[in-house]
């Protein structure tokens, strides 16, 4: 059961003090004291992170889709270096080029290329059959003009020709007939007839002229806009089979360019990392290997630039409002834990990333980080876990106390000092904090001493009085000093309480050990911090977690926050 668990841990952690009477009183030994020092604020928020590459190239499938997509029937090992080859040609029929990444496939492709090939060349006779009718429009065109309406024109002129000159004569001749008639030569009856004969031939001469006309005005006229809208039908009809024809290789080149697209080779010089999806609860949606069905535009492959490299890291909304653009970070990869690395916030999301059952309401917003410049012979590799130290405050010379060493009462914040055999409380005035030290501005000065675990002692101090809301709130909390405007993190309230905070019971129960003492008895050197003979073998197997800093030592702020997280696992009544 959930309950039992603190106490099942409260057993191994007294047998890291090797002290089992630890019922010495604070008046014995007093309070855990710091003296106030002036040195450098930092303010770092660390996260872990992915590295990857801040230049990648996706390679995607290009191939439109067709129902449930295009398979992948070949694809290149999984890291394996590929560099691009694109003057390679082949030297024999199948032969496949060295930079190939992913072979598709195109079966269903080569079969629409056959059919398209069979349209293409249906059209091309059309355009052919097409051309000829307009030759043959233009050629009719200038049969006419050349031929049959000379002829016809040729035809009348000589008509018109023999009219004239059968009735020149024939109008002689009856000029002649009716002299002699006049002199009767010739009859009546003869006379009528060559004048009927004169008059035949204006007649026939009549015809021809008007023959003439309608050639000219008329069949001529009619004929041309025959010819010349047969030529126009005959170019609209090329203009449309040629449209139809071009239409019809578009379609044959955008099948073989499908086709072409099957066959992916390597733009760039780089390491193959498969393009494949993993979901929410660590299972695979997308699998990239051969067989797997490719939709158009979906990434199968990744070329990342390993020498233009970044760190992407999830920042908690607690936190990320410090954050910003240029921020220096400090990289140290999982893989090279002794290396730290130079790097630089590229960006910070303005949008929180999409909240998972796992997550519940905490917000995590996606923060990049540029890796400034690492050794050449470090294998970065991407996919690797990395720790980011985000420098987001760094403030020269100020003074500096342990968050421990301050509590909060009434809207104010106040530090504990000893008062001759007493403690007293002095207001102060914090600046900027992180999760181990805060800022004084006003209140103290340098070489003053204040306790370590301030809160305990409030029951002690002469404080303000507050209305009754207040105090009751003030009872309830933790008395550290808080940033503005900030929310817990999730993981923030499920921690342990930081030493300075009140336990679940309130102050220090009679009976307890005194931190001091602890840290006194430990301290053989009296150096201020415990190392080498001076930490338990047990402390030694958790002194990472001990050990905030670093330092390899555990000082008196990091043992007083081992003290308070025993203390808060014991529970109320210990």
């Amino acid at each position: 059961m959930l309950f039992a668990v603190p106490v099942v841990l409260a057993v191994p952690l007294v047998a890291w003090f090797g002290l089992p009477k630890l019922s010495v009183s604070s008046e014995e030994a007093g309070p855990l004291m710091h003296t106030v020092k002036r040195a450098t604020f930092i303010h770092d928020v660390t996260e872990t992170g992915s590295v990857e590459s801040a230049n990648n190239v996706e390679i995607k499938c290009e191939v439109e889709s067709h129902g449930a997509g295009t398979m992948i029937i070949w694809i290149i090992p999984e890291g394996t270096y590929v560099e691009p080859v694109p003057d390679w040609e082949p030297k024999k029929p199948g032969e496949e080029p060295p930079d190939l990444l992913v072979k598709l496939d195109s079966s269903s492709l080569e079969d629409k290329q056959i059919q398209q090939q069979i349209v293409c060349n249906t059209s091309e006779a059309a355009v052919i059959q097409a051309k000829n009718n307009l030759a043959t429009a233009r050629i009719a065109l200038e049969e006419y003009l050349e031929g049959k309406y000379k002829q016809s024109l040729l035809k009348i002129g000589i008509d018109i020709s023999q009219a004239v000159e059968n009735h020149s004569r024939l109008k002689e001749y009856y000029d002649f007939s009716r002299k002699l008639a006049l002199r009767g030569y010739v009859s009546q009856e003869q006379l009528k007839a060559d004048e009927a004969a004169v008059n035949k031939a204006e007649d026939e001469l009549t015809l021809a002229m008007k023959d003439f006309e309608v050639l000219e005005e008329f069949t001529k006229q009619k004929t041309l806009l025959d010819l010349e809208a047969a030529i126009k039908i005959a170019e609209a009809r090329l203009k449309s089979e040629e449209h139809s024809h071009g239409l019809d290789l578009e379609k044959l080149d955008e099948v073989n360019e499908q086709i072409a697209k099957c066959t992916i080779r390597a733009p760039q010089a780089g390491q193959v990392v498969y393009a494949s999806v993993t979901d929410n609860r660590g299972g695979q949606e997308i699998v990239i290997e051969e067989g797997a069905l490719i939709r158009e535009r979906q990434a199968i492959i990744k070329l990342p630039d390993r020498n233009d490299m970044q760190v992407k890291a999830k920042i908690n909304e607690a936190r990320v409002s410090a954050v910003g653009l240029g921020d220096g970070v400090t990289i140290v990869l999982d893989a090279a834990p002794d290396m730290k690395l130079p790097g630089t916030v590229s960006k910070v999301s303005e949008y929180p990333l999409p909240s998972g059952w796992w997550t519940g309401d905490v917000k995590e917003y996606e923060t990049l980080i540029k890796v400034d410049s690492f050794p050449k012979e470090l294998d970065m590799r991407p996919g690797m876990t990395a720790k980011v130290a985000i420098r987001v405050e760094k403030l020269e010379g100020v003074l500096l106390v342990p968050v421990q060493a301050v509590f909060e009462h009434g809207g104010s914040h106040y530090c504990v000092l000893r008062d001759g055999d007493a403690l007293a409380a002095r207001k102060v005035v914090i600046g900027s904090t992180n999760d181990k030290e805060v800022v004084i501005q006003e209140g103290l000065t340098q070489g003053e001493q204040v306790v370590i675990g301030a809160a305990l002692f409030r029951k002690d101090l002469k404080l303000p009085e507050l209305p009754p809301e207040t105090e009751t709130a003030a009872k309830t909390s933790d008395g550290l000093p808080k940033r503005p405007e900030t929310k817990p993190s999730q993981g923030d309230s499920q921690r342990a309480a930081r030493p300075g905070e009140a336990p679940p019971g309130g102050a220090q129960a009679a009976g307890e050990f005194d931190p001091a003492q602890i840290f006194k008895t430990r301290d053989k050197n009296g150096d201020g911090k415990l190392e080498g003979d001076e930490i338990s073998e047990q402390m030694k197997g958790n002194l990472s977690a001990i050990d905030t800093n670093g330092d390899g030592a555990v000082d008196r702020s990091e043992f007083g926050a081992m003290i308070q997280r025993f203390r808060q696992m014991r529970g109320p009544g210990g």
